[in-house]
């Protein structure tokens, strides 16, 4: 794309984007392998807040297991066909890997997080700190704020 549109929210030769909690970068050239950019920090007093933000995690090398539990019951109201008879045990569960800075392991149990674009969890005391074994529970989604 020679000359992006307006809504395109990435690093361009006129877009810069920002890392999460770190600065701003900026195009500077294209080379024959990649392009070069600028980096500019926070603090700086050229920094300027870009319109998108890239969310990165600085060392992918930590696994955790996150449990995401959505609705326990299969229909709105409950009640109507009896608690026993609609929960949804197929699908009220679903459990993946993530990946966090090694910082979460002074995590203890039922300490709280927020995980950037899925929600908030809590860890589970499932835990094994021995093994570095860290299991976490959301607790709260972030589309239950839409």
């Amino acid at each position: 794309m020679e000359k992006p549109t307006d809504d395109f929210l990435r690093l361009t030769p006129y877009n810069s984007v920002g890392l999460t909690g770190l600065g701003e970068i900026k195009f500077k050239k294209f080379e024959n392998d990649g392009i070069r950019c600028d980096f500019i920090p926070v603090e700086s007093e050229v920094f300027s807040k870009p319109k998108k933000f890239i969310h990165w995690i600085y060392n992918l090398d930590f696994k955790v297991e996150l449990r995401m539990y959505s609705s326990l019951f299969k229909s709105f109201n409950p009640e109507e066909v009896g608690y026993l008879n609609d929960i949804d045990l197929e699908n009220s569960l679903k459990v993946v890997d993530g990946y966090c800075n090694s910082e979460i392991l002074e995590s203890k149990p039922e300490d709280s997080y927020q995980f950037i674009r899925k929600g908030f969890f809590c860890c589970d005391k499932d835990s094994d700190f021995n093994k570095k074994k860290l299991v976490f529970n959301k607790t709260l989604g972030l589309k239950n704020f839409k």
